[in-house]
């Protein structure tokens, strides 16, 4: 339902994760499930994933959210995505990204939006590069490097 959708955008409705969607969340690969579950529906959001649903069909897509990230550096927000494999490829991630960088920018008013990615991980580096986040530096998440891009909203606000 409609009124559901935090985010909307041409494709997609992003909705708060209810325990009901963890099944789903867990056929997506490497993720914990109960930390994802645990992070996002407690309270209000943001912090988070929300449920990217694809408005054609009402299939459960993936996820896609804002984190809040302690790095060595202090406190980032991240936008942070993750799709069932027989969505990706098809610009979903792209999308959905975008739709809750331009949530939290025009409506949270962030003034820096940052995604931690692994060097590996060419997809995400691709949907980060088309939303214009660009490489900062390397940071350790998690006990492993991950490349931070970043985004300011001027830079996004510039298009």
């Amino acid at each position: 339902m409609a009124s559901d959708w935090i985010i909307e955008t041409p494709r997609l409705g992003l909705r708060r994760l209810v325990p009901e969607d963890a099944d789903a969340v867990s056929r997506l690969d490497w993720l914990d499930t109960d930390r994802v579950m645990r992070r996002s529906c407690a309270g209000e959001w943001p912090p988070g994933f929300l449920a990217v649903v694809l408005l054609s069909t009402g299939e459960f897509c993936g996820i896609c959210g804002l984190l809040l990230q302690d790095l060595d550096h202090g406190r980032e927000t991240e936008v942070g995505y993750h799709l069932s494999r027989e969505f990706r490829g098809r610009g979903i991630a792209t999308e959905a990204a975008r739709g809750v960088m331009d949530h939290a920018f025009c409506v949270l008013g962030e003034d820096r939006i940052v995604s931690l990615i692994r060097p590996d991980n060419l997809a995400s580096r691709r949907v980060a590069w088309k939303n214009g986040l660009r490489y900062e530096r390397d940071v350790i998440f998690h006990g492993a490097t991950h490349g931070m891009h970043v985004i300011h909203r001027s830079e996004y606000e510039a298009g």
